[in-house]
């Protein structure tokens, strides 16, 4: 009884908040659209048009070569989200799959994409052998499959030969109306190979920061210092070490040692994301980080011109998506918000964040259900934090089965065998 009376004081507080935070005239419970119609699909897409690429095994003898298999995989998924035409599950939703013993079916069902492409990596000294199939799960049919055997420093040119072969396979089965664009050869990021392996190293730890917290961005920074100490010049390294400093703060709770004075990690973002820009001016992610940075300090204009651009620069990036519609949640455009958080479902469905914050933006919009639909995707999904607002939902309308059952489904879900006693 305690633990629920704190729940609802909280959310008593919070729900007033949320209120005042909305402007006058931007809540109209009677307008829905299509997209709030059918919320189970966030943003339906047309599956034949939509791939989903998979973490590639790492096939090497040294199991720490994971992230150079896993940056394999990414650099491709780079390649074919620039394909006009082609949508591409964002990496986290995709890469979410890989430690979960479920089909391609089942994992196409649930990333809404028709296409999978799968493969593994060897590395040994200089040399590396990638294969890679693609796969057309509506009917189990292998469009595509090829192994290649090179040395390292051919691994630019395989991943784009891997990208070409795609489209091609793809352009076969759906025809010259899919619309779909060859990539353009895209200029190499570094001529130095060294860096470039510290840059996926660096990658990899930005990417599993869930995971390994405040470690792994230690060693994630650490490796991307080194990748900028061997090749100055390396733009994207530039800006993958400005995404481990911004969002370093997060994970640096009082539990855990930070190694930066108050302020330092955003400074030094700032700067890292600058110099990647002076160096390559189209760089997404060095936009998305300054629009966090500038939200972070409440310079509202700079955050969304930055975080705009970076949609602009990336359309297919479920995170830019997911920050801006934060930012435009903060400022209350709760519909404009609520439209670029669905867009962020449709590139990144399994991210709880993205289904936290648009329960959010329907709550404060009026629509309960919509908000109620979003809130249990979100504790499905393993985004805990939503638990309360769905128990608030049911408290408030008498349903006392389900208000107890969300909270012992949360605990469940935690680990913990909790039974929640009823009230007579």
């Amino acid at each position: 009884m305690d633990r629920l009376i704190v729940v609802l004081a909280v959310l008593v507080v919070a729900v007033i908040a949320a209120d005042r935070l909305i402007p006058e005239g931007v809540v109209d419970p009677e307008a829905t659209t299509a997209s709030d119609q059918a919320p189970a699909s966030a943003v339906a897409a047309d599956k034949r048009n939509a791939i989903a690429v998979m973490p590639f095994r790492n096939m090497s003898d040294d199991p720490g070569n994971q992230y150079f298999s896993e940056g394999i995989s990414e650099e491709i998924l780079n390649v074919l989200a620039k394909v006009n035409g082609l949508k591409v599950s964002s990496r986290t939703s995709s890469f979410a799959f890989a430690v979960q013993n479920l089909d391609l079916k089942t994992i196409a069902e649930k990333l809404n994409v028709d296409f999978i492409l799968e493969g593994s990596v060897r590395k040994a000294d200089d040399r590396v052998r990638i294969t890679a199939q693609l796969i057309d799960v509506s009917d189990d049919t292998h469009l595509y499959s090829e192994t290649y055997e090179r040395t390292l420093a051919d691994v630019f040119l395989i991943q784009q030969e891997i990208s070409g072969e795609i489209v091609r396979a793809l352009r076969g089965v759906l025809g010259e109306a899919s619309g779909m664009v060859l990539p353009v050869t895209a200029q190499r990021p570094t001529e130095n190979l060294q860096a470039y392996e510290f840059y996926l190293e660096g990658r990899y730890w930005l990417h599993n920061r869930i995971l390994f917290r405040t470690e792994g961005l230690h060693k994630g920074i650490d490796a991307l210092h080194k990748a900028i100490e061997l090749d100055p010049e390396f733009a994207q390294a530039h800006a993958s070490l400005a995404a481990c400093y911004v969002v370093y703060d997060g994970y640096a709770t009082e539990f855990e040692q930070s190694r930066y004075e108050d302020g330092e990690t955003q400074a030094r973002a700032t700067l890292y994301a600058e110099k990647a820009l002076a160096l390559d001016e189209s760089l997404a992610d060095a936009y998305a980080t300054l629009g966090l940075v500038h939200r972070e300090k409440g310079d509202w204009d700079a955050a969304v011109e930055y975080s705009r651009r970076a949609i602009e620069l990336d359309p297919g990036n479920g995170l830019s998506h997911l920050w801006y519609g934060i930012l435009l949640v903060q400022l209350g455009h709760i519909e404009q918000a609520k439209s670029v958080l669905l867009t962020a479902a449709e590139l990144d469905p399994t991210s709880p964040l993205v289904a936290h914050w648009l329960a959010d933006s329907y709550r404060i919009l009026g629509q309960p259900e919509q908000s109620l639909f979003h809130g249990k995707r979100a504790i499905d999904l393993g985004g805990y934090g939503m638990a309360d607002g769905v128990y608030l939902y049911y408290l408030q309308r008498g349903d006392f089965d389900q208000a107890i059952e969300t909270l012992e489904h949360t605990e469940r879900m935690l680990g913990n065998n909790v039974k929640v006693v009823r009230p007579l």
